[in-house]
Protein backbone atom coordinates (compact mmCIF):
# COMPACT_ATOMS: atom_id res chain seq x y z
CA UNK A 1 0.00 0.00 0.00
CA UNK A 2 1.52 3.35 -1.09
CA UNK A 3 1.21 5.86 1.79
CA UNK A 4 -0.13 9.11 1.49
CA UNK A 5 2.28 11.14 3.52
CA UNK A 6 -0.23 14.22 3.21
CA UNK A 7 -2.99 12.89 4.96
CA UNK A 8 -0.93 10.36 7.48
CA UNK A 9 0.25 13.39 9.16
CA UNK A 10 -3.02 14.89 9.46
CA UNK A 11 -4.14 11.74 10.63
CA UNK A 12 -1.29 12.61 13.86
CA UNK A 13 -3.73 15.73 14.54
CA UNK A 14 -6.67 13.47 15.41
CA UNK A 15 -5.22 11.81 17.22
CA UNK A 16 -3.96 13.93 19.55
CA UNK A 17 -6.84 16.18 19.95
CA UNK A 18 -10.43 15.41 19.49
CA UNK A 19 -11.30 18.69 18.04
CA UNK A 20 -9.60 20.83 15.86
CA UNK A 21 -8.59 24.33 16.46
CA UNK A 22 -11.04 27.23 14.70
CA UNK A 23 -8.51 29.13 14.06
CA UNK A 24 -6.72 26.84 12.29
CA UNK A 25 -4.18 28.67 9.27
CA UNK A 26 -5.05 28.23 5.63
CA UNK A 27 -2.39 26.38 3.46
CA UNK A 28 -0.13 28.73 1.55
CA UNK A 29 1.17 28.47 -2.05
CA UNK A 30 3.71 29.21 -3.48
CA UNK A 31 6.35 28.39 -6.85
CA UNK A 32 9.71 28.35 -6.45
CA UNK A 33 10.48 28.45 -10.55
CA UNK A 34 13.59 26.90 -10.21
CA UNK A 35 15.51 24.16 -12.68
CA UNK A 36 16.49 21.00 -11.32
CA UNK A 37 19.70 19.53 -12.91
CA UNK A 38 19.92 16.68 -13.48
CA UNK A 39 23.64 16.27 -12.29
CA UNK A 40 24.13 13.21 -9.96
CA UNK A 41 26.47 13.80 -7.26
CA UNK A 42 28.31 11.48 -5.00
CA UNK A 43 25.84 10.99 -2.42
CA UNK A 44 22.76 11.32 -3.73
CA UNK A 45 22.15 7.52 -4.36
CA UNK A 46 21.42 7.35 -0.16
CA UNK A 47 17.91 6.34 0.36
CA UNK A 48 15.86 5.18 3.53
CA UNK A 49 16.13 1.65 2.80
CA UNK A 50 12.04 1.75 3.55
CA UNK A 51 11.57 4.47 0.63
CA UNK A 52 9.13 6.09 3.20
CA UNK A 53 9.81 7.26 6.80
CA UNK A 54 7.92 5.00 8.83
CA UNK A 55 7.88 7.19 12.11
CA UNK A 56 7.69 11.23 12.92
CA UNK A 57 9.58 11.75 16.55
CA UNK A 58 8.67 15.42 18.42
CA UNK A 59 10.06 16.14 22.05
CA UNK A 60 8.05 18.76 23.61
CA UNK A 61 9.12 20.81 26.70
CA UNK A 62 6.98 20.35 29.82
CA UNK A 63 8.61 23.53 31.81
CA UNK A 64 9.72 21.31 33.74
CA UNK A 65 12.94 18.42 34.51
CA UNK A 66 11.60 16.61 31.59
CA UNK A 67 10.44 16.65 27.42
CA UNK A 68 7.41 14.79 26.33
CA UNK A 69 8.04 12.65 22.90
CA UNK A 70 5.65 11.50 20.67
CA UNK A 71 6.19 9.56 17.95
CA UNK A 72 3.49 8.57 15.07
CA UNK A 73 3.61 5.47 13.53
CA UNK A 74 2.88 6.67 9.49
CA UNK A 75 1.65 3.59 8.45
CA UNK A 76 -0.40 2.69 11.30
CA UNK A 77 -1.40 6.22 12.59
CA UNK A 78 -0.45 4.87 16.12
CA UNK A 79 0.76 6.82 18.73
CA UNK A 80 2.97 6.67 21.60
CA UNK A 81 3.57 9.23 23.94
CA UNK A 82 6.02 9.01 26.55
CA UNK A 83 8.13 11.23 29.02
CA UNK A 84 11.75 11.51 28.86
CA UNK A 85 13.76 13.01 32.57
CA UNK A 86 16.21 16.16 30.54
CA UNK A 87 16.43 17.48 27.56
CA UNK A 88 16.50 15.56 24.58
CA UNK A 89 19.84 15.89 22.92
CA UNK A 90 19.69 13.84 19.32
CA UNK A 91 17.78 10.54 18.47
CA UNK A 92 18.66 7.46 16.03
CA UNK A 93 16.68 4.20 15.66
CA UNK A 94 16.61 0.56 15.05
CA UNK A 95 13.46 -0.08 12.90
CA UNK A 96 14.09 -3.82 12.77
CA UNK A 97 13.04 -3.89 16.09
CA UNK A 98 10.59 -0.89 16.69
CA UNK A 99 12.91 1.08 18.78
CA UNK A 100 13.77 4.49 19.12
CA UNK A 101 17.27 5.62 20.95
CA UNK A 102 16.89 9.25 22.88
CA UNK A 103 20.17 10.93 24.05
CA UNK A 104 19.10 13.36 26.90
CA UNK A 105 21.12 15.72 29.27
CA UNK A 106 20.30 15.11 32.90
CA UNK A 107 18.25 17.91 34.38
CA UNK A 108 19.95 18.45 37.68
CA UNK A 109 23.59 18.04 35.69
CA UNK A 110 24.90 19.90 32.03
CA UNK A 111 27.54 17.17 31.81
CA UNK A 112 25.23 14.01 32.57
CA UNK A 113 24.38 12.42 29.58
CA UNK A 114 22.09 9.39 29.25
CA UNK A 115 20.74 6.98 26.28
CA UNK A 116 17.24 5.77 26.90
CA UNK A 117 15.50 3.20 24.60
CA UNK A 118 12.13 3.48 23.61
CA UNK A 119 10.08 0.38 22.36
CA UNK A 120 7.57 1.40 20.47
CA UNK A 121 6.08 -2.19 20.65
CA UNK A 122 5.70 -2.32 24.45
CA UNK A 123 5.33 1.39 24.47
CA UNK A 124 7.98 2.04 27.24
CA UNK A 125 10.83 4.01 27.51
CA UNK A 126 14.03 2.62 29.95
CA UNK A 127 17.52 4.43 30.74
CA UNK A 128 19.56 1.20 29.53
CA UNK A 129 23.46 3.25 29.48
CA UNK A 130 25.17 6.51 30.52
CA UNK A 131 27.33 8.46 28.53
CA UNK A 132 28.92 9.91 31.66
CA UNK A 133 29.79 7.01 33.02
CA UNK A 134 32.28 6.89 30.90
CA UNK A 135 33.64 10.39 31.79
CA UNK A 136 31.92 11.60 27.96
CA UNK A 137 30.59 13.97 26.97
CA UNK A 138 29.25 13.44 23.26
CA UNK A 139 28.61 15.29 20.49
CA UNK A 140 26.44 12.79 18.54
CA UNK A 141 25.53 9.11 18.31
CA UNK A 142 24.13 6.34 15.97
CA UNK A 143 22.94 2.68 16.84
CA UNK A 144 23.74 -0.06 14.41
CA UNK A 145 22.11 -3.01 14.82
CA UNK A 146 23.27 -3.59 18.41
CA UNK A 147 26.03 -1.14 18.85
CA UNK A 148 26.12 2.33 19.36
CA UNK A 149 28.28 4.49 18.52
CA UNK A 150 29.38 7.90 19.87
CA UNK A 151 31.74 10.63 19.54
CA UNK A 152 32.31 13.15 22.05
CA UNK A 153 35.27 14.62 24.23
CA UNK A 154 36.45 12.52 27.24
CA UNK A 155 38.87 14.35 29.68
CA UNK A 156 38.97 17.20 27.38
CA UNK A 157 40.25 14.92 24.17
CA UNK A 158 38.33 13.78 21.49
CA UNK A 159 37.41 10.34 21.06
CA UNK A 160 34.96 7.42 19.42
CA UNK A 161 33.67 4.62 21.35
CA UNK A 162 31.25 1.92 20.60
CA UNK A 163 28.74 -0.18 22.97
CA UNK A 164 27.43 -3.55 22.84
CA UNK A 165 23.86 -3.32 23.70
CA UNK A 166 23.53 -6.69 24.20
CA UNK A 167 26.63 -7.26 26.92
CA UNK A 168 26.53 -3.42 27.72
CA UNK A 169 30.10 -3.24 27.27
CA UNK A 170 32.14 -0.44 26.11
CA UNK A 171 34.97 -0.30 24.15
CA UNK A 172 37.04 2.78 22.31
CA UNK A 173 37.10 2.67 18.76
CA UNK A 174 39.37 5.98 18.49
CA UNK A 175 41.18 8.69 20.47
CA UNK A 176 42.69 11.80 19.22
CA UNK A 177 39.74 12.54 17.27
CA UNK A 178 37.83 16.31 16.24
CA UNK A 179 34.78 15.15 17.84
CA UNK A 180 31.96 16.34 15.80
CA UNK A 181 28.54 15.28 13.42
CA UNK A 182 28.51 11.02 12.26
CA UNK A 183 28.21 10.60 8.96
CA UNK A 184 27.72 7.15 7.56
CA UNK A 185 30.95 5.95 5.95
CA UNK A 186 30.94 4.74 2.36
CA UNK A 187 32.83 1.23 2.97
CA UNK A 188 31.01 -1.21 5.51
CA UNK A 189 31.87 -0.76 9.06
CA UNK A 190 33.06 3.04 8.96
CA UNK A 191 32.09 6.29 9.99
CA UNK A 192 32.89 9.63 8.50
CA UNK A 193 33.23 12.64 12.07
CA UNK A 194 32.92 16.18 10.76
CA UNK A 195 34.24 18.98 12.63
CA UNK A 196 34.62 22.56 12.53
CA UNK A 197 36.18 25.03 14.32
CA UNK A 198 37.62 28.48 14.33
CA UNK A 199 40.19 27.39 11.78
CA UNK A 200 39.20 23.74 10.57
CA UNK A 201 36.58 21.72 8.96
CA UNK A 202 37.75 18.37 10.09
CA UNK A 203 36.14 14.70 8.14
CA UNK A 204 38.14 12.04 10.13
CA UNK A 205 37.03 8.31 8.86
CA UNK A 206 36.69 5.68 11.18
CA UNK A 207 36.57 1.36 10.69
CA UNK A 208 34.69 -0.12 13.75
CA UNK A 209 36.11 -3.18 12.94
CA UNK A 210 39.45 -2.31 12.86
CA UNK A 211 39.05 0.00 15.47
CA UNK A 212 41.25 2.74 14.21
CA UNK A 213 40.96 6.06 12.16
CA UNK A 214 41.42 5.22 8.55
CA UNK A 215 41.81 8.75 7.28
CA UNK A 216 41.58 12.09 8.24
CA UNK A 217 41.42 15.12 6.01
CA UNK A 218 41.63 18.89 7.55
CA UNK A 219 40.68 21.81 5.63
CA UNK A 220 41.87 25.23 7.05
CA UNK A 221 39.04 28.25 6.65
CA UNK A 222 39.22 31.70 7.37
CA UNK A 223 35.38 31.94 8.03
CA UNK A 224 34.96 34.75 10.39
CA UNK A 225 34.32 33.67 14.59
CA UNK A 226 30.98 34.38 15.95
CA UNK A 227 27.16 32.73 14.77
CA UNK A 228 28.20 29.48 12.85
CA UNK A 229 26.39 27.03 12.21
CA UNK A 230 27.15 24.28 10.16
CA UNK A 231 25.76 20.98 8.17
CA UNK A 232 27.30 18.27 6.04
CA UNK A 233 25.73 16.67 3.25
CA UNK A 234 25.33 12.53 3.66
CA UNK A 235 28.80 11.31 4.06
CA UNK A 236 29.98 14.42 4.99
CA UNK A 237 31.46 14.67 0.90
CA UNK A 238 30.57 18.32 1.49
CA UNK A 239 29.99 20.38 4.31
CA UNK A 240 27.99 24.11 4.36
CA UNK A 241 29.00 26.55 6.85
CA UNK A 242 26.35 29.55 7.71
CA UNK A 243 27.91 32.42 9.00
CA UNK A 244 25.29 35.05 10.47
CA UNK A 245 25.46 38.97 11.05
CA UNK A 246 22.58 41.09 12.39
CA UNK A 247 20.58 40.82 10.03
CA UNK A 248 21.96 38.50 7.56
CA UNK A 249 23.98 35.12 6.81
CA UNK A 250 26.86 33.97 4.60
CA UNK A 251 26.87 30.49 3.31
CA UNK A 252 29.95 28.67 2.40
CA UNK A 253 30.22 25.16 1.10
CA UNK A 254 33.49 22.83 1.46
CA UNK A 255 34.31 20.16 -0.67
CA UNK A 256 35.90 17.63 1.20
CA UNK A 257 37.45 15.34 -1.54
CA UNK A 258 38.93 18.75 -3.18
CA UNK A 259 40.28 20.21 -0.09
CA UNK A 260 38.12 23.63 -1.06
CA UNK A 261 36.07 26.27 0.27
CA UNK A 262 33.71 28.83 -1.47
CA UNK A 263 31.69 31.47 0.18
CA UNK A 264 28.13 32.83 -1.47
CA UNK A 265 26.19 35.80 -1.73
CA UNK A 266 25.26 37.56 1.79
CA UNK A 267 21.41 36.78 2.02
CA UNK A 268 19.31 39.63 3.94
CA UNK A 269 16.64 38.17 6.22
CA UNK A 270 14.30 39.57 9.14
CA UNK A 271 17.08 40.04 11.88
CA UNK A 272 15.85 36.45 13.19
CA UNK A 273 18.39 33.99 14.76
CA UNK A 274 19.55 31.16 12.30
CA UNK A 275 18.49 28.03 14.35
CA UNK A 276 19.24 25.08 12.29
CA UNK A 277 19.83 24.18 8.91
CA UNK A 278 19.37 20.66 6.77
CA UNK A 279 20.56 18.74 3.64
CA UNK A 280 17.89 16.83 2.21
CA UNK A 281 18.91 12.87 1.99
CA UNK A 282 19.71 13.29 -1.54
CA UNK A 283 22.22 15.61 -1.00
CA UNK A 284 20.38 17.86 -3.79
CA UNK A 285 18.92 20.79 -1.21
CA UNK A 286 19.96 22.97 1.42
CA UNK A 287 17.26 24.43 3.86
CA UNK A 288 18.44 27.53 6.03
CA UNK A 289 16.09 28.43 9.22
CA UNK A 290 16.07 31.76 10.74
CA UNK A 291 13.23 32.72 12.80
CA UNK A 292 9.78 32.44 10.59
CA UNK A 293 11.59 32.10 7.18
CA UNK A 294 13.53 28.93 5.35
CA UNK A 295 15.79 29.65 2.63
CA UNK A 296 16.52 26.91 0.46
CA UNK A 297 19.67 25.96 -1.82
CA UNK A 298 19.67 23.81 -4.77
CA UNK A 299 22.79 22.03 -4.19
CA UNK A 300 25.04 21.39 -7.93
CA UNK A 301 27.85 19.36 -7.65
CA UNK A 302 27.77 19.72 -3.81
CA UNK A 303 29.66 22.63 -3.90
CA UNK A 304 27.56 25.24 -5.77
CA UNK A 305 24.61 26.50 -3.91
CA UNK A 306 21.62 28.23 -6.09
CA UNK A 307 19.45 30.39 -4.00
CA UNK A 308 15.39 29.44 -4.23
CA UNK A 309 12.76 31.93 -3.40
CA UNK A 310 12.49 31.99 0.45
CA UNK A 311 9.76 30.17 2.20
CA UNK A 312 7.32 32.40 4.64
CA UNK A 313 5.82 29.95 7.67
CA UNK A 314 2.66 31.51 9.52
CA UNK A 315 3.77 30.49 12.77
CA UNK A 316 6.89 32.48 14.04
CA UNK A 317 9.87 31.38 15.88
CA UNK A 318 10.37 27.96 14.20
CA UNK A 319 13.22 25.55 15.03
CA UNK A 320 14.29 22.74 14.32
CA UNK A 321 13.76 20.42 10.86
CA UNK A 322 12.90 17.17 9.17
CA UNK A 323 13.18 15.69 6.23
CA UNK A 324 10.89 12.93 4.75
CA UNK A 325 12.91 9.39 3.43
CA UNK A 326 11.60 11.09 -0.23
CA UNK A 327 12.92 14.28 0.19
CA UNK A 328 8.93 15.32 -0.77
CA UNK A 329 8.27 17.29 2.73
CA UNK A 330 9.79 19.22 5.48
CA UNK A 331 8.71 19.76 9.12
CA UNK A 332 9.81 22.31 11.23
CA UNK A 333 9.26 22.51 14.94
CA UNK A 334 7.97 25.89 16.70
CA UNK A 335 9.04 27.50 19.95
CA UNK A 336 5.63 29.26 20.18
CA UNK A 337 2.42 28.10 19.20
CA UNK A 338 1.09 24.91 19.28
CA UNK A 339 1.58 24.13 15.23
CA UNK A 340 3.97 22.14 13.28
CA UNK A 341 4.45 23.66 10.07
CA UNK A 342 4.55 20.89 6.91
CA UNK A 343 6.14 22.26 3.74
CA UNK A 344 5.34 19.91 0.68
CA UNK A 345 6.82 19.96 -2.45
CA UNK A 346 6.18 19.20 -5.89
CA UNK A 347 7.96 16.46 -6.86
CA UNK A 348 10.20 19.00 -9.49
CA UNK A 349 10.58 21.22 -6.97
CA UNK A 350 8.86 23.69 -9.04
CA UNK A 351 6.08 24.45 -6.26
CA UNK A 352 5.26 23.83 -2.22
CA UNK A 353 2.34 23.77 0.50
CA UNK A 354 2.44 25.33 4.16
CA UNK A 355 0.26 23.64 6.21
CA UNK A 356 0.24 23.94 10.12
CA UNK A 357 -0.25 20.83 12.30
CA UNK A 358 -1.86 20.83 15.37
CA UNK A 359 0.88 19.12 17.87
CA UNK A 360 -0.28 19.91 21.17
CA UNK A 361 2.67 22.49 22.24
CA UNK A 362 5.40 23.92 21.58
CA UNK A 363 7.91 21.63 19.40
CA UNK A 364 11.91 21.04 19.67
CA UNK A 365 14.00 18.09 18.43
CA UNK A 366 12.28 16.31 15.52
CA UNK A 367 13.41 13.49 13.27
CA UNK A 368 11.80 11.34 10.54
CA UNK A 369 12.58 7.67 10.58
Amino acid sequence: MVLDFKKTLFCFLVTIITACSSNEISPSTSNLNNNISNQEIESSSIKSKYGKSRYLCVSLPTGGNSEIIKVQNLETKELTSLPVPGAVQGMSENLDNNIIYVNAKSPDDNNSYSLFKLDLKARQISRILSFSQLGLKPTDFTVDHDKVYVTGKRGGVGTFYGNDLIKNEWFAVANNISPGKIELGFKENTFHVISYDDSYLTRTIVDVTLKQITDRQTIPHSIPFGNNFFIPSPHGSFVYVLHQLKDSFIPYAFNVKQHTVKQFPEVKTNGGILYSAIVSNDGKHLFTNVDSEIYPYQLVDGDKLIALPKITLPTPESRNMAMEADNTTLIVTHDTGTNLSIVSFSSDYSSYTVNPMYIGGSSNQIYLF
